[in-house]
């Protein structure tokens, strides 16, 4: 069987992630010499290491521009939509909680279209873009070569510590999203692909800010559709909505991403497709490891 040098490269996890590191900082240094219209760092960043894995990806042994996560087969729609779907339910669960304890819930305005569609654009390139970064090239390599539950781990600690500078930062904040980078890491393991972590991601953040007007990881934005003012909750009730930095930072959000797991575990799938690709990758690569 006969590979090429590059496929030799890339067939050595540590040589992936190297390539991977080096080639989205020099498209990303590339990209901001460009001029593009709405947030461009979310655009630059997204499309850096989009384009880098593809890269990366389809040089390896056995591997496709979009096996790092993005391959269309017939549960995408499926894992998609079960990722939107747990996200809108968990917003709507808070919101039901934060109305029952004293919240008041309130139409805010109608956004302005421009408004509504660049905010709904930035909030899913954000939501690929973290989960490329945490879930893709370099989480997956890690994990075929160590212990997953270890990489997993670590993968949260870095995560929440990307978090620490936003506003309004607290304890409990880190704790959920720690948690929250557990069950996302558990979804792409159990279905194989990027598409639920990255709906899920997306519409926990896009909802909780557009119908509830909660921050988004301590960000605030122009659009919201609706207003929650938790003022006259008792403090016991914003501990568990949450308060300045959001939902995120509320003891619902804890029990959220603890029993999301055996639901998702219960109603998604693995995607045979991916599994095929994944195993066809790690026999080419035994066979250039020697």
């Amino acid at each position: 069987m006969d590979f090429s040098i590059t496929q030799k490269i890339f067939a050595r996890w540590y040589l992936r992630i190297i390539a991977f590191l080096l080639v989205s900082l020099t498209m990303l240094i590339g990209l901001s010499f460009l001029s593009f219209p709405g947030n461009n760092e979310y655009l630059y960043l997204f499309s850096s290491i989009f384009i880098s894995s593809a890269i990366i990806e389809a040089m390896r042994p056995g591997g496709f521009w979009y096996s790092f996560g993005f391959g269309i087969d017939r549960f995408t729609v499926r894992n998609s939509l079960t990722g939107l779907i747990s996200g809108l339910i968990c917003v709507f669960i808070a919101g039901i909680f934060a109305v029952s304890f004293g919240g008041d819930f309130s139409f805010y305005s109608l956004p302005d279209t421009y408004d509504f569609i660049n905010f709904s654009f930035v909030i899913l390139l954000a939501a690929a873009t973290e989960e490329i970064i945490f879930r893709g090239i370099v989480f997956q390599a890690l994990i075929e070569r160590f212990n997953p539950i270890v990489i997993i781990i670590l993968s949260s600690l870095v995560f929440s510590a990307g978090h620490a500078l936003n506003n309004n930062f607290s304890d409990m904040a880190m704790i959920n999203i720690f948690l929250a980078n557990i069950t996302l890491s558990f979804m792409y393991i159990r279905t194989g692909t990027l598409w639920l972590p990255i709906a899920f991601h997306f519409s926990w953040n896009y909802f909780q800010y557009l119908l509830l007007g909660s921050p988004v990881s301590g960000i605030s934005f122009s659009v919201n559709l609706f207003y929650m003012d938790i003022q006259k909750m008792s403090e016991l009730s914003k501990f568990i909505y949450g308060e300045y930095f959001g939902i995120e930072e509320g003891l619902l959000t804890t029990i959220f991403m603890i029993v999301i797991i055996p639901v998702i575990n219960k109603i998604s799938q693995l995607s045979p497709y991916a599994e095929s690709n994944r195993f066809k990758k790690n026999y080419y690569e035994s066979n250039v490891m020697g």
